[in-house]
């Protein structure tokens, strides 16, 4: 029975990331690829809980950090910040680098082509209850929670078990099953 619900929650994950793809005007793999990421970025918070005193009120926004160069074509940005969670939107932030005031009160980090070196430092210093997702594997390694990489001209996603565990956050168990097993340390 367990693989049956996996294998629907592959699906419909798969689903909803084509979806993205779908609505928009993908003039080429590039901008597929985009797409999906972002389907995933938002689907990774749909199965995120974060402690009850995360936010203001019951209707605040998820606040998201991009930390990096805007991953991001306008079309999929547009359609990012007109998506609801529950009762929440979602409000993103767009920095080239991390910037502490900018940092505050941030629920997601989205970490677009940082060096791990970098992304090392940054992960260090996050809050406990902050979702951290990166769009390269290497970022797995440094302490990133999720991670996006291409492979075989699709979207495949990695977890860091233990920054996860050691979080503050809760990542529902069915994606931790979808996701690519990491060999790091």
């Amino acid at each position: 029975m367990e693989p049956i619900a996996n294998a629907c929650l592959r699906h419909a994950l798969i689903i909803v990331c084509l979806g993205w793809t779908l609505s928009g005007s993908a003039d080429s793999n590039d901008d597929r690829l985009e797409q999906i990421k972002a389907g995933y970025l938002v689907n990774f918070m749909r199965f995120t809980q974060w402690a009850g005193d995360a936010f203001d009120s019951g209707e605040s926004p998820i606040l998201v950090a991009v930390i990096g160069p805007n991953p991001f074509s306008d079309s999929v940005q547009r359609t990012l910040e007109t998506t609801v969670i529950g009762d929440r939107s979602l409000q993103f932030n767009f920095l080239p680098i991390p910037d502490d005031a900018a940092m505050a009160n941030v629920h997601v980090v989205y970490l677009a082509g940082l060096a791990p070196a970098l992304a090392s430092d940054l992960i260090a210093s996050l809050p406990k209850q902050v979702l951290s997702v990166g769009d390269r594997v290497a970022l797995v390694d440094v302490g990133v929670m999720l991670t996006l990489a291409i492979e075989s001209n699709g979207v495949v996603f990695f977890a860091n078990a233990n920054a996860i565990r050691d979080s503050a956050i809760s990542l529902s168990s069915k994606v931790l099953r979808l996701a690519r097993k990491w060999e790091g340390g």
